[in-house]
């Protein structure tokens, strides 16, 4: 086994147990050196520990005004589970941040069946006046489709494009969920959007793991990553929630 093999087998284990100490609800620092995994290691509780939520539930919709700031800032890559009630006839944010709506973009964007783009889902990227959107137009895109972004290509379902400027995409500004972060505003924040789950990859690891739950009756994002609840970043508005999942 060369050199160059081994440190990569090193890198892949490091990497790996970085990911599984972290699906155990312990934050991993990117500059962790593996020598410094022991003490994280112990930091993961061993039964008892108690979940700081009443129930998981099948989605968060937001009411128009509700939507979840991330935290998470720049280029990433991302696995979610959403959709947008149908009857929209406007362009509905599902998840991104831009620092305008023509430059240093990542974003998602719905639309619903009375819009013109029937269905459609748009991928907002990079920054320039060329090939900046791209539209899924092989077939309407459904919902709890799984939109994964890898930092070189975008699928829904079966439909798959290559975007062009992953260099140029932003490198500031958190990224909000049920609504876009337009250099510090909240915009195409619409009735009816709903996420189902999420997940968050920075540097080769995942950051966030959400999941929908409830307190009581209040509706948040739970990141099995921080053991956070992540609740509505609004002053104003709330969130609707999908039956207790059993």
């Amino acid at each position: 086994m060369s050199i160059a093999s081994e440190l990569n087998r090193l890198l892949q284990a490091k990497s790996d147990l970085a990911m599984s100490i972290a699906a155990k609800g312990v934050t991993v620092p990117a500059a962790t050196t593996i020598d410094g995994y022991a003490a994280l290691v112990d930091q993961i509780q061993q039964g008892g520990s108690s979940l700081p939520y009443d129930a998981e539930v099948e989605y968060l919709m937001t009411d128009g005004s509700a939507y979840i700031d991330t935290g998470i800032q720049g280029k990433c890559a991302f696995e979610i589970v959403g959709g947008i009630k149908r009857s929209l006839t406007v362009a509905a944010g599902l998840f991104g941040y831009r620092a305008s709506t023509t430059s240093n973009n990542q974003c998602l964007i719905w639309y619903g069946d009375g819009h013109s783009n029937s269905g459609k889902l748009r991928f907002d990227f990079g920054s320039g006046t060329t090939a900046k959107v791209q539209n899924m137009t092989s077939a309407s895109v459904a919902n709890d489709t799984l939109l994964k972004y890898n930092l070189a290509s975008l699928s829904a379902g079966s439909q798959t494009i290559t975007p062009q400027l992953n260099s140029q995409e932003p490198t500031t500004g958190n990224l909000y969920l049920l609504g876009l972060n337009t250099n510090g505003a909240l915009s195409l924040n619409q009735d009816g959007t709903y996420v189902k789950s999420a997940k968050i990859g920075k540097g080769g690891l995942t950051v966030r793991d959400y999941i929908p739950v409830r307190v009581g009756t209040v509706g948040y994002l739970y990141d099995k990553i921080s053991g956070q609840l992540f609740g509505n970043a609004n002053n104003t508005g709330a969130f609707t929630l999908g039956s207790d999942v059993t």
